[in-house]
């Protein structure tokens, strides 16, 4: 069941379908997840190195205050930092 919480979306029971797109481009589709459902995703699959970066993408466009504790969490679970930087870093490819 998809519902729509103001501008964001929230999923708990998202589709496989829906999930994968979200996971194969998280930039284009980042505005659509709320952060309440990135949390749920990080419970149910807590050693999920894409939803970690999804999480980090989101708090970098938010400008939250956490970005750098959660950018500490996702370089523990990412396999290649440098993609991770770039990933947070566009401009300086």
């Amino acid at each position: 069941m998809h519902l729509w919480n103001g501008s964001l979306f929230y999923a708990p029971n998202m589709k496989k379908t829906d999930f994968n797109q979200l996971i194969k481009s998280p930039k284009t589709h980042l505005n659509q997840v709320a952060k309440t459902t990135i949390k749920l995703w990080l419970k149910k699959f807590p050693y999920c190195e894409i939803i970690y970066q999804v999480d980090l993408l989101k708090s970098k466009k938010n400008n939250d205050l956490d970005f750098y504790e959660k950018l500490q969490i996702t370089s523990l679970y990412s396999k290649n930092r440098k993609n991770l930087f770039l990933l947070i870093n566009p401009d300086i490819s």
